[in-house]
Order: structure tokens, then C-alpha cells, then sequence
């Protein structure tokens, strides 16, 4: 098991563990982001509500009746293990600074304001007051 990182942390792709299709070694990746392409964003948003602020072991293999499927889905549970298995990640207590981050790159992908405050659940205004800073 090595040393837990934390998800605000931005480190270089070749660090990550696990496998599949992630960014060149030597890109910069942001955990958050990786996390969300991973196991999606509601199933985020349930991690951190559960386990924000907390360290969290993710098994290799996840076995029947462990928590994890239950907080975020059987597929999302199986996802972060292939990519995180047998690592510990630092989840992070507070989700809005990553929610805000992740809101700022979509829009900047071009996800239209209505897009994203029906996708996390803001008003079109406060979507705009997030992008603008």
C-alpha cells in the first residue's frame, strides 16, 4: 500500500496507479477529474459525502459486502478498484471546490450554463458566478 494522496493534489500521470486509458506519462492530471472520468460524477459526489475528510483503502478487488458498492454503485465500485486497487486516497471533506473546478473546465469545453446547473443542481446564476469567478 503506498503513502495516500490527496485528491486536491494535481501529480504527474505516470505516479497514478492502476491502468486504462489515462493521459501521457508526464501529463499533469488533477484526482478529482481522474476520480469523476472514473467512476462518474454522482457516484463522486456520494464518495465524498460519505468518506470526505477521511483516508479510504480501495481494495483490489472489491468483496461482497463491502461498503463501497453501497455508497457508489456496484460498476463504479469495480471501476475505482481497477484503477486504485490496493491504494489509499485521501478523500477530500469539502466538495464544492471540486464541483466549482470541474463546472469552470465544462464550461470552458463548452457545456452550456442550463447544461450544468441542471447536471449539480445550481441555479443558471450561481453556474455563471462560479464560471466568472
Amino acid at each position: 500500500m503506498s503513502a495516500a494522496r490527496s485528491l486536491e493534489e494535481s501529480v504527474p500521470v505516470d505516479h497514478l496507479p492502476g491502468h486504462g486509458a489515462m493521459p501521457s506519462p508526464g501529463d499533469r492530471c488533477d484526482l478529482p477529474e481522474l476520480l469523476e472520468s472514473v467512476i462518474g460524477h454522482d457516484a463522486l459526489l456520494a464518495l465524498c459525502r460519505v468518506y470526505g475528510g477521511t483516508p479510504l483503502y480501495v481494495p483490489q478487488q472489491v468483496p461482497q459486502g463491502h461498503n463501497l458498492p453501497l455508497v457508489i454503485g456496484c460498476g463504479a465500485a469495480k471501476a475505482l478498484a481497477e484503477v486504485f486497487g490496493g491504494d489509499r486516497i485521501d478523500v477530500p471533506a469539502m466538495v464544492a471546490q471540486t464541483t466549482h473546478a470541474q463546472i469552470r473546465r465544462l464550461r470552458t469545453e463548452g457545456v452550456t450554463t442550463v447544461e450544468l446547473a441542471r447536471r449539480f443542481g445550481y441555479s443558471v446564476r450561481q453556474v455563471r458566478r462560479i464560471v466568472n469567478g
